[in-house]
């Protein structure tokens, strides 16, 4: 019979997106990254994929005129997930929100370079860079 190596399970609850975003509430937006890491860091399982992160992304977008919130968010999902034409795109949306021409073209031509195809991004280049 072999030897098995365990460890033992993690004690009380488990970080959630909600205790997350209950964290982000109560120390600010601005901290998502470093909140997540640090979370992340003491809970490996702890994991927000590049769909609900996108998601959330907009939910917040959409509910508060804060538009920082959505753009803390999609910031916190371009870094975890580098090489995602899409949120590059949301960013490039939250960004144009909140009338941040110079990101929004940023976060636009990010997501074209990583994806050739997105019309959307391709699009709302030509549409700003036509306005003063």
């Amino acid at each position: 019979m072999s030897h098995l190596d365990y460890a033992p399970a993690e004690q009380g609850p488990l970080p959630t997106r909600q205790g997350f975003a209950a964290a982000l509430a109560q120390r600010g937006f601005g901290r998502a990254l470093e909140l997540y890491k640090a979370l992340h860091e003491s809970h490996p399982a702890f994991k927000l994929t590049e769909e609900e992160i996108n998601q959330w992304g907009y939910q917040l977008l959409a509910a508060d005129a804060d538009t920082s919130k959505a753009i803390a968010i999609f910031r916190l999902g371009t870094i975890t997930y580098p090489d995602s034409a899409n949120l590059h795109d949301s960013l490039g949306e939250a960004y144009e929100t909140a009338k941040s021409k110079a990101s929004a073209l940023a976060s636009y031509s990010r997501s074209l370079e990583l994806n050739p195809g997105n019309v959307h991004a391709a699009a709302r280049i030509a549409a700003l860079s036509s306005r003063p």
